[in-house]
């Protein structure tokens, strides 16, 4: 129903990123992220061949929000010490999953 005529007036069909667009991809959607120092994005890029931006952006989100509820779950006080959240490399991996 989404397709038919005068709903959309063009449909473009924009080809996957090419790894290097992939690694700026990742790094627009981590900057301003707590990284950990193990975050080693050319690692990650390889492994999201076939995935479009908005799946990368995805990973980036999911990454965090595991890291925020893993950071809650260990009891710390987010009130008052937020210094110390961070996002590990295992977090990305895992929201690839």
């Amino acid at each position: 129903a989404l397709l038919r005529p005068g709903r959309f007036d063009l449909l473009l069909c924009v080809p996957l990123p090419e790894p290097q667009q992939r690694e700026e991809i990742f790094r627009i959607h981590t900057r301003g992220r707590p990284l950990a120092d193990d975050v080693n994005i050319e690692k990650l890029v390889p492994m999201t061949d076939g995935r479009s931006g908005a799946d990368i952006e995805l990973i980036c989100r999911q990454a965090t929000l595991r890291a925020m509820r893993e950071y809650i779950r260990e009891g710390r006080d987010t009130e008052k010490d937020f210094t110390s959240f961070s996002v590990a490399q295992r977090h990305f991996l895992d929201a690839m999953t």
